[in-house]
């Protein structure tokens, strides 16, 4: 069994998910008149506008926690692990035939250098 996360990062990268979900719940209301019903699950009108920011720091803090965690394994070699097309051996639980199995993959690491810029 290979341990892909730490726990320490797992529980950041739910942090950082879990806050981005709630910084748009209570940005909605302010943005458009027809999507206040996230209101309802701040209590109200003045609690979000109150609560918004404070979501919006724990996200930032967050997230350079994340990128901290990560920038590391993230790096872009020439030629890093890429899943290629054997999705057939990964699907059907061979993943020791897949190349790069276990490492993260070039889509993924795109994925994160667009994130963080």
């Amino acid at each position: 069994m290979v341990e892909r996360y730490r726990l320490g990062a797992r529980i950041n990268h739910w942090t950082t998910a879990i806050a981005m979900v709630l910084l748009v719940l209570s940005g909605l209301g302010d943005v458009s008149s027809v999507a206040v019903f996230p209101f309802d699950y701040f209590r109200g009108g003045q609690n979000t506008r109150t609560l918004h920011p404070w979501i919006g720091i724990i996200l930032s803090v967050s997230f350079l926690v994340l990128l901290s965690q990560f920038w590391r394994a993230q790096s872009l070699e020439p030629r890093g692990p890429q899943l290629g097309r054997p999705y057939r051996d990964f699907v059907g639980g061979h993943e020791e035939k897949v190349s790069g199995s276990g490492q993260i993959q070039r889509r993924q690491k795109f994925v994160f250098w667009a994130m963080a810029l």
